[in-house]
């Protein structure tokens, strides 16, 4: 079956709240637990009633929860409210290494039209530091406030369908030690965040579609210490209004496709940054690109970067992007302009 963005969306929404639903059934937080959502109330014993039953939790929307300082060991199939908007999970006093939600890696849970906010801690963590998690999905999950939005040290078969990473000091991110592998974000906002993803580690095959990174310091960051399998993908998204940088590599840099983005930021040095400080790039391909934003380089591959393609790129007012392409490696590069 081949479905347009739109309905992809809404086909993968019905499929996995349906499905857990119709498997295991739900529990009302405020009818079977008792939660006030009144955002005043502690509402972290209703929340861990259900929790226990083993069933779905239906959040009621138009209602903040109150979980306190601790963290919610979350471990049901599944959480669904009425909207990201309308359904808030609040927690205060976290501490900075604290986490407001750990789900259970063994579980592959969704979340699904719920908001979680603070201001400190950390968002969802999966399992302790190494676990791994296998089909994990959100919808329309937002992550307000906190240190770290998402974090998991290995994921695997994950999707991420219009997400907002928000406020965060990092909206997503991943350590040197981890291994992501399937990971997709579909149509996810990241906005307003120091840095909107970080990646190190092991990537393989992590796909950003229709995502929009704006007004963060800095938008896509990769770290010096990731590793590339099968690349980390960009395909349509929007880099706007960052300040210090839109897309920036440090790292190894491989078998990777950047097409069909739009780089509007006015402030940043360059549009897409591919620097290595090491274990070099190779194998990526940019195309069809719109750069707008006003970059002195709309395009920079620096050191160690070989059989690259730079290809049917729109540059700014005056000029296509491949005239200010700048390649610093001593001859050692192929680059392929048209």
């Amino acid at each position: 079956m081949t479905l347009s963005y739109g309905n992809r969306i809404r086909y993968y929404r019905f499929q996995q709240g349906a499905l857990a639903v119709a498997t295991v059934g739900y529990t009302n937080v405020i009818d079977d637990h008792g939660a006030a959502g009144d955002g005043a109330t502690d509402d972290s014993a209703a929340f861990a009633a259900a929790n226990a039953t083993g069933k779905v939790i239906y959040v009621p929307g138009n209602r903040t929860y109150n979980l306190g300082a601790g963290t919610f060991s979350f471990s049901a199939p599944g959480m669904f409210g009425d909207g990201s908007g309308s359904s808030i999970l609040a927690w205060t006093g976290l501490t900075s290494t604290e986490v407001a939600m750990r789900i259970d890696p063994t579980t592959s849970p969704f979340l699904q039209n719920i908001k979680l906010k603070s201001t400190d801690g950390n968002g969802i963590g999966i399992g302790d530091s190494g676990a791994s998690a296998l089909d994990f999905k959100m919808f329309d999950v937002a992550l307000d406030g906190f240190n770290y939005g998402f974090w998991c040290d290995d994921l695997e078969n994950a999707i991420f369908v219009q997400c907002q990473f928000i406020n965060n000091t990092t909206g997503a991110f991943t350590d040197s030690t981890a291994e992501w592998l399937q990971v997709n974000f579909l149509g996810c906002q990241f906005q307003s965040n120091t840095t909107g993803v970080e990646l190190g580690g092991i990537c393989d095959n992590v796909v950003f579609d229709n995502c929009s990174f704006g007004t963060n310091t800095n938008g896509f960051v990769i770290t010096a210490n990731t590793q590339l399998r099968r690349g980390v993908h960009h395909r349509n998204n929007i880099y706007v209004g960052n300040t210090t940088a839109d897309f920036v590599v440090n790292g190894a840099y491989h078998l990777s496709l950047i097409e069909g983005c739009k780089f509007f930021s006015n402030s940043p040095t360059n549009g897409l940054n591919v620097s290595p400080s090491s274990g070099g790039a190779s194998d990526v391909v940019v195309r069809m690109c719109d750069f707008k934003g006003t970059y002195s380089t709309d395009v920079l591959l620096g050191a160690n970067t070989t059989t690259c393609e730079v290809d049917r790129n729109a540059g700014g007012v005056t000029s296509d992007v491949t005239d200010s392409i700048s390649v610093t490696d001593n001859g050692q590069n192929n680059v392929v302009n048209y």
